[in-house]
């Protein structure tokens, strides 16, 4: 029986997810790029160790990237403070796209954080503002992952703005250019940082996390786009990559165009499944077989198996949709 991610979420419940026990919050800082630091909230979600965090950028002035879900908030926040950042000298909230999982505690913290305001995709700005239809959304694709999550909270008045593409946001010391990279989602951006050649990617360059490397790209899925962002981030000659699962690396522009050349393999077994009249089970097995950066998924303890599997599916499910279009 295939499990996709919709009847995997649905079949676990609210306390299946929430971690009982106190999470382990780290937090790390770039060995060479003295402004970037990044805060793990730890095990706020069973399953999700290792997988979610969010990146600070300090220079005259801070940003904080992907705030993350209601739940890790007061994690985030104790994370900030173990970086010496008091609650009012926080001038960014960076939103790379509206996902719970890195945008769900964008309102509630925006109440915290008094002289902050959040910058994200000009077609996610309402959904911070009024996030009533993300939340039914999520809750419908998600289920109790959604509800572990968190509800999030309306975001005050007057303190979102829709980002522009191109447009330069000057920390004093420090300029970050925003980058639209529709793929993950269409209201999915990416960072640069010229000076330092980092790249704060977002999901545009898939998941690093727990030693596999995977794509992701739920439906609906317009290829091109991922592909074309992929290429406008490449042309930048990265240095350091960012990834929103899980942390960073050197040799960016190496990784992004491996991460193109996985997206390709995926495609064409998902279309060779499709031909021949596989399953969507069978096709995610075949893509886990056929890429090496795959291989450690054996190895992980169940909860998190079960997720990425979940995942997987979704994937095989967004490039299944991407060649229903194209080849209908």
């Amino acid at each position: 029986m295939a499990i996709s991610p919709q009847s995997w979420y649905s079949s676990k419940s609210k306390n299946h997810f929430t971690h009982t026990d106190s999470p382990v919050l780290r937090i790390r800082r770039h060995p060479a790029i003295p402004a970037l630091s990044m805060i793990d909230p730890g095990g706020v979600v069973l399953g999700l160790e290792g997988f979610l965090c969010s990146y600070v950028l300090q220079a005259e002035k801070t940003a904080l990237l992907d705030i993350g879900p209601a739940c890790a908030l007061p994690a985030t926040l104790e994370g900030l403070k173990r970086l010496g950042i008091h609650p009012q000298a926080v001038d960014y909230l960076l939103i790379s796209h509206i996902h719970l999982d890195h945008g769900g505690a964008a309102g509630a913290a925006l109440r915290i954080l008094p002289n902050a305001v959040a910058l994200v995709h000009p077609a996610g700005a309402a959904h911070l503002e009024k996030p009533f239809k993300l939340w039914e959304g999520s809750r419908r694709t998600l289920g109790a992952l959604a509800e572990a999550y968190g509800q999030p909270e309306p975001a005050p008045p007057g303190r979102v703005i829709a980002a522009q593409d191109g447009q330069v946001i000057d920390l004093g010391g420090l300029e970050l250019e925003v980058l639209f990279t529709p793929g993950h989602a269409p209201h999915h951006f990416s960072l640069w940082d010229g000076r330092h050649r980092l790249f704060l990617a977002g999901e545009l360059a898939g998941v690093r996390a727990h030693g596999i490397r995977r794509p992701a790209v739920p439906p609906p899925l317009y290829l091109e786009q991922q592909l074309a962002s992929l290429d406008r981030s490449i042309a930048l000659r990265p240095a350091v990559l960012c990834y929103g699962h899980y942390g960073w690396e050197a040799a960016a522009e190496r990784r992004l165009r491996a991460h193109q050349r996985q997206l390709l393999l995926w495609r064409d077994i998902v279309a060779e499944g499709r031909k021949a009249g596989w399953g969507q089970e069978r096709t995610a097995g075949e893509c886990i077989r056929r890429d090496r950066k795959m291989v450690g998924l054996d190895a992980l303890p169940q909860t998190q198996r079960e997720r990425e599997m979940a995942f997987v599916m979704n994937s095989v499910a967004g490039l299944t949709w991407h060649l229903k279009q194209a080849l209908p």
